[in-house]
């Protein structure tokens, strides 16, 4: 309902009933007041500043009360309208994956964006045209949606964006280098009020901020009171830790797939490569992956860790289809690894600390069976800051 239209007309009938029951009188002259002109501007609104902890970029966006965010993940932050149905996604699309229009398997993100999308039978695309985003050149075009059916269209690590048979318009913008990364941002609206959407989403997307680092983060110095190593790190808030007699156990807050763990290995088991059973730990870890039929790895290198050299490995386990342990580590722990999923391993075997025998593990794996996992060195990265840190101390 026009609830200005609806104003209108209710005053204009208290001003009939009014003038009915009024006294007749001489009419005396009125001033008629100046013209002025109505503002047609809306009212300012308080702006919410967003800056994801998670998001595998440095960004921040600002955004009216009519707006929020329903998003946020490693590789995703959506922000909506609250009274519309309308979409503002920022996209990391590096190593993402779309469905092929044709047979529907997933596909690499395409290097040639415009050209893919105006090949889309599923997609009526206009033609591209340059834009740009926070001074970082892009690539901007209109497209609308026509499949027959529900289908997918884009892969993130942990949801999906679909395609439908409804009356849409999307609008892509693809920034191909924002501090290393592809970013696509999507706008998503109803066709009958895309023109509105764009309006009222330019200042979300005028407010964006790229920054080549985070804000200087405090980092959190740990000293267990369970471990039994005497042992200290530090690290910062986007990290959890939990701990254990036998372990202490780091999870990246950026992505629940990223882990790193300071295990003891005496007692512990590992899977048994001939068999579904499990065999004591090895005397020689190396050797043991090296033969194992489900794992690939690269080759051995020396490390040092907290001054105490070790060998360093990294391994590729192959998704067998099963869930089966890998790891179990003597008494309270997080288990430790599975051969449920295809991942990438990073193994430190430090065979004397202090007269204890530490296993260092750097787990990194996808958000399905078998998504490849593409970001293992970018992990290796951040947790090689938490190794850095890493002093033991003689019980």
């Amino acid at each position: 309902m026009n609830t200005r239209k609806l104003l209108v007309s209710v005053l204009m009938l208290v001003s009939i009933l009014l003038t009915a029951c009024a006294p007749a009188a001489t009419p005396a002259p009125t001033a008629v007041p100046p013209t002025t002109e109505v503002s047609t501007v809306a009212p300012a609104q308080d702006q919410t500043e967003f800056s994801s902890k998670i998001f595998n970029l440095h960004m921040t966006v600002n955004f009216g009360s009519n707006w929020h965010v329903i998003d946020d993940y490693s590789d995703l932050v959506t922000v909506v309208g609250k009274e519309n149905d309308w979409n503002v996604a920022f996209n990391i699309v590096t190593h993402a994956r779309v469905a092929d229009p044709v047979s529907g398997a997933q596909v690499p993100f395409p290097d040639d964006f415009a050209a893919w999308i105006k090949s889309n039978s599923d997609f009526k695309a206009g033609e591209p045209i340059e834009t740009t985003i926070a001074g970082i050149k892009g690539l901007q075009i209109d497209a609308v949606p026509m499949p027959s059916k529900q289908k997918d269209f884009l892969y993130m690590s942990r949801t999906k964006w679909n395609i439908i048979p409804s009356t849409e318009q999307w609008r892509f913008i693809l920034l191909n280098d924002v501090n290393g990364e592809r970013l696509l941002i999507l706008l998503i609206a109803p066709a009958s009020q895309f023109t509105d959407a764009v309006a009222q989403s330019q200042p979300i997307l005028d407010s964006v901020i790229f920054s080549t680092t985070a804000t200087t983060q405090t980092l959190t110095k740990f000293a267990s009171s369970t471990f039994n190593l005497p042992m200290t790190l530090s690290y910062a808030s986007d990290w959890n830790i939990e701990q254990y007699p036998n372990q202490v156990y780091l999870q990246k807050l950026r992505t629940d797939s990223w882990e790193l763990a300071f295990n003891f290995v005496e007692g512990a088991t590992i899977a048994d490569p001939n068999s579904a059973g499990e065999i004591p730990w090895p005397q020689d870890l190396v050797a043991y992956l090296k033969s194992n039929p489900h794992i690939e790895t690269g080759d051995p290198k020396p490390v040092t860790v907290g001054g105490f050299k070790g060998i360093q490995i990294d391994a590729h386990a192959k998704y067998t289809g099963d869930k089966r342990p890998f790891i179990t580590i003597a008494g309270s722990s997080e288990g430790w690894l599975y051969l449920d999923y295809e991942e990438m391993w990073r193994f430190i075997v430090l065979d004397d600390v202090n007269g204890k025998r530490l296993v260092i593990t750097m787990t990194a794996s996808p958000t399905s069976p078998t998504t490849p996992v593409t970001e293992f060195s970018k992990f290796t990265d951040e947790a090689q800051k938490v190794l850095d840190t890493v002093v033991f101390s003689k019980p």
